[in-house]
């Protein structure tokens, strides 16, 4: 690959631009559909995120993708897309415990997650989740309040 100058056939965008263009218009349409409801969004905005980075990532060294590359072509497209599969997971309040291990996980493990400046946001979508769950095994045992 040479270098992505935009300008390197007399104003049009060069071949390599074009082809990154292509690639990240395929990541786009691959990652950004809708995701389920319930906690099956939360798995997907999980499995998707990482995945997502990955198929991004690779672009980089392909392109050879500079500062000035990344903010016109990569930022536009990608970024939005990523942040609102990390809003889902940080907002979406789980439904179950499968849910709230999901995301509790995805907090763990995701290096873009900092409990410091999250925090507040993770834990107002999943105290509502755990007293929801709480009061229906106290009801299904029996206890209700």
């Amino acid at each position: 690959m040479t270098a992505l100058d935009p300008f390197a056939l007399g104003g049009e965008p060069s071949p390599d631009l074009l082809a990154l263009r292509e690639r990240v218009a395929a990541v786009v349409a691959e990652f950004d559909v809708p995701l389920p409801d319930g906690d099956a969004g939360l798995v997907e905005a999980a499995r998707r995120l990482p995945l997502l980075r990955s198929r991004s990532d690779v672009l980089y060294p392909e392109f050879h993708i500079d500062a000035e590359i990344e903010e016109r072509e990569i930022v536009p497209s990608l970024f939005p897309l990523e942040e609102r599969l990390w809003n889902e997971l940080l907002d979406r309040e789980p439904q179950s415990i499968a849910g709230l291990l999901c995301k509790l996980k995805w907090a763990q493990t995701d290096k873009t997650f900092h409990f410091d400046s999250h925090s507040d946001a993770l834990v107002a979508s999943i105290i509502p989740a755990v007293e929801r769950m709480t009061a229906r095994e106290e009801i299904a045992a029996g206890r209700q309040k």
